[in-house]
């Protein structure tokens, strides 16, 4: 179920739609939500003068347009402009507010290729790991432009990797952490390699990494340590056992169960 936002403010006859999210907006209150849970998106191209028209014009708001365009015209930080914004409607708390604008803040000095990489590690972090895959494969596609070093780009190859990893593309993920490895020569590349090439039961791929890269012995028997204690730790074999004992019950309420899965992986990866 959506949020329920409380609109203070008659909404807007004609939307406003907001490029870097891709919708339209009716209401201050829409922004203030979209600000607040994803402030990362928001960017400097709100303050123009279609906004603030539109604040005029349909939110019938021209004490607040006056205001904007002055700050405007004082070369105002975005989170200033934004926190004038989204103080005016109150839809936000007071802590709320503080929080996105520090956000907001935070993401000023950074450049295009930074906020970008933030923007994707977010969805993420947040399971919306199509949406993830697309951002992590754009920002590659851009490299030359946003002058990615080889510690970036592998980094965001790496991370490209967890993406592909979780939608069980193990192949790709393979490709992508090999490719991280080359580029910033991280530990943490190395090691997921390895890790794919255990899951998969790649016995000659390990071998080959392992030779061609003079991986050091110790960090090879820590990786197969960890693997091992991962399978079988507590919460993989209770699973399993889980599983095996629903089946033995059962067996048709497993094709149930196998079906919430397969919808969570679904919406997770976007198929």
């Amino acid at each position: 179920m959506g949020d329920l936002i409380l609109c203070k403010i008659p909404l807007a006859g004609t939307p406003y739609y907001l490029e870097d999210f891709g919708i339209n907006i009716y209401s201050l209150e829409e922004l203030s939500h979209l600000a607040f849970k994803h402030s990362d998106m928001i960017s400097e191209d709100i303050m123009c003068s279609d906004f603030t028209d539109w604040i005029e014009s349909e939110l019938h708001l021209d004490s607040l347009k006056r205001e904007l365009n002055d700050l405007i015209a004082e070369g105002a930080s975005l989170h200033i402009f934004m926190g004038r914004v989204l103080s005016n409607c109150g839809y936000l708390t007071e802590s709320d507010l503080k929080k996105t604008m520090e956000r907001i803040s935070a993401l000023e000095n950074k450049s295009e290729a930074e906020i970008r990489k933030i923007r994707a590690d977010r969805l993420l972090n947040t399971d919306r790991l199509s949406d993830a895959v697309l951002e992590y494969t754009a920002i590659l596609e851009d490299r030359k432009t946003l002058k990615l070093s080889n510690v970036s780009e592998g980094d965001v190859f790496f991370n490209l990797g967890v993406c592909y990893s979780r939608m069980f593309f193990f192949e790709e993920a393979r490709e992508c952490f090999n490719i991280a490895f080359e580029k910033n020569r991280k530990t943490e590349a190395v090691k997921a390699v390895l890790y794919v090439d255990l899951l998969t039961k790649n016995e000659v791929s390990f071998k080959e990494f392992v030779n061609k890269y003079l991986i050091p012995p110790d960090l090879v028997e820590e990786v197969k340590a960890t693997f091992d204690k991962e399978v079988s730790s507590n919460q993989v074999t209770s699973f399993r056992s889980r599983v095996e004992s629903v089946y033995e019950k059962d067996p048709s309420s497993l094709a149930s169960l196998v079906g919430i899965w397969e919808n969570e992986y679904e919406k997770n990866s976007g198929i």
